[in-house]
């Protein structure tokens, strides 16, 4: 997507989440078990879909739907900013 807080991960044991770090740090904001070792996740560039890749060679894409599929209306510095925001929080 292009929102500097969002990225996505998967796990061997076949987890996809997607997270928010503006909504959550500590909870993504989608979890999807697929049941397959995961080993690679990319958003495509040019449609709000999520692709994974699988130990056994299978790719599968997801849609994203609500506010990941929503184009961000933030220039790169507010991006910046809010990322920087996000990463600059200290807990006590």
């Amino acid at each position: 997507p292009d929102n500097s807080t969002v990225f996505a991960s998967v796990t061997g044991d076949g987890r996809v989440e997607v997270w928010d770090l503006s909504n959550s740090t500590l909870d993504p904001v989608k979890a999807v078990n697929t049941g397959a070792a995961l080993s690679c996740v990319s958003f495509a560039r040019s449609s709000p879909v999520l692709i994974t890749g699988n130990e056994k060679g299978v790719v599968d894409v997801y849609q994203l739907k609500g506010s990941l599929a929503e184009p961000v209306v933030r220039t790169n510095q507010q991006q910046i900013a809010a990322l920087d925001k996000l990463t600059s929080t200290s807990v006590q």
